[in-house]
Formats: C-alpha cells, sequence, structure tokens
C-alpha cells in the first residue's frame, strides 16, 4: 500500500530491561495522507496476571498530556510532534521495573471533517504489545 509513503507501522520491541528506559513504539498511518484528521490517543495496561486494563496515558496535542497511576512522572510522549494529526503515538517508559511488565494497548481515536464539517467521520484503531521485562538485556552488543 503506497497511499501514504511517508509512514512505516513498524512493531515495538517487547523486552524491557529493569531500572531503564523503555520506548513503546505504536504506529498507525492513515489510509489518505491528505485528508488530516484531530486524533487524541490513549495507551492502557493489564499487568501480568490481572483481568483488568486502565487508562496510563492520554495525548492530543496541543495541550493533553496526562500520566496516570503508577505511570505519573515516568512516561515521556515520543510521537507525532507539533501535530493533531498523530500517526505515531510512541511513547517512553521511564525507571522499568518488573510490574510494568504485562499488555500495553495505544488507540487511535482519529475524527476527520469533509467539506468544512458537513460530513465528519469517526475511527478508532489499537495495537497491543506484550512486554518482558528482564534484569539484564540478553542483546549483545559487537
Amino acid at each position: 500500500d503506497c497511499s501514504n509513503p511517508g509512514c512505516v507501522e513498524v512493531d515495538s520491541d517487547t523486552e524491557a530491561v529493569k531500572d531503564h528506559p523503555m520506548k513503546l513504539r505504536c504506529i498507525s498511518c492513515k489510509k489518505r495522507g491528505e485528508t488530516e484528521a484531530m486524533t487524541v490517543t490513549e495507551w492502557v495496561f493489564r499487568p501480568q496476571q490481572n483481568k483488568t486494563f486502565y487508562k496510563i496515558y492520554e495525548y492530543a496535542y496541543p495541550d493533553v498530556a496526562i500520566a496516570y497511576g503508577d505511570f505519573e512522572n515516568r512516561i515521556e510522549w515520543s510521537g507525532s510532534k507539533e501535530t493533531s494529526d498523530i500517526q505515531e503515538a510512541t511513547i517512553t517508559v521511564h525507571n522499568v521495573s518488573f510490574s510494568d511488565a504485562g499488555t500495553y494497548r495505544c488507540f487511535f481515536n482519529r475524527t476527520f471533517s469533509y467539506r468544512n464539517g458537513e460530513f465528519i467521520f469517526f475511527t478508532q484503531t489499537n495495537k497491543t504489545i506484550e512486554l518482558d521485562v528482564v534484569a539484564k538485556g540478553t542483546h549483545s552488543v559487537s
């Protein structure tokens, strides 16, 4: 699909190292690059051995960047900059702990407006990341 050649959906890494930062990559390319959208992104988390997801982060340009609960002061926005037409909702979690292992899901809530608001269309896309946390990195650097 070459309808939006500037956007490539890349999967996130799934192994974090305790006490290090971890980038959770979440990209959702729009099918039509010329159509602007207003996007609100949300991240939810379900710890291992738990059945419930809870919201950990919300972002909407220019004025919403809220982290919740145990993630307060530990999440940094690493996604699309200076635009409300978000295609990358990547976040960086700092000071990763073993309790951060589990399932993460990011949501792209997009509102498209056509003909000066005469037609409004809403879509929701989500991506899921299963994150493991290890004591030390297992990748060797040569």
